[in-house]
């Protein structure tokens, strides 16, 4: 949200994967190599059976420390939705994929917790505002 220019504080990143076994691994081994600890290892003898993670949330943090990252594990054939409707912002000299504002919205509401609704209200002001209007469907998880 904050990538698209809407004023929200928050200390974690939340992403989203194909859930492919290979994924999975180098997604844990870069994550750890960077420093972060996997929150919950109880789901590791799952990685080699991928289809049973979808829709699964896993999380990062610092050890002993805040949790930084959740990662959302999508069906490769979501994923490849999410991808294609994502845009391009640049952020220093990176360009990031962010899924659109819309698909943000509706993972939002579908999650429910009621930072969530708070993060709707927000992103329906700002389309409102800036005119893009509209709101996605679909399902989606929360960690």
């Amino acid at each position: 949200m904050t990538l698209y220019g809407i004023p929200r504080t928050t200390i974690d990143v939340d992403i989203q994967i194909s859930s492919t076994e290979d994924n999975i691994r180098h997604l844990i081994h870069g994550l750890e190599k960077a420093g972060l600890k996997l929150d919950s290892e109880d789901f590791l003898p799952l990685v080699v059976r991928p289809e049973l993670l979808y829709g699964q949330c896993i999380s990062f943090s610092i050890p002993k420390g805040p949790q930084l990252i959740d990662v959302f594990l999508e069906k490769p054939k979501d994923f490849t939705e999410l991808l294609r409707s994502s845009r391009k912002i640049k952020f220093g000299d990176f360009n990031l994929r962010v899924a659109d504002l819309n698909e943000i919205r509706r993972m939002k509401l579908e999650i429910g917790r009621p930072i969530d609704l708070a993060d709707v209200a927000l992103i329906d002001e700002f389309l409102e505002i800036t005119g893009e209007g509209g709101s996605g469907t679909g399902s989606s998880p929360g960690c």
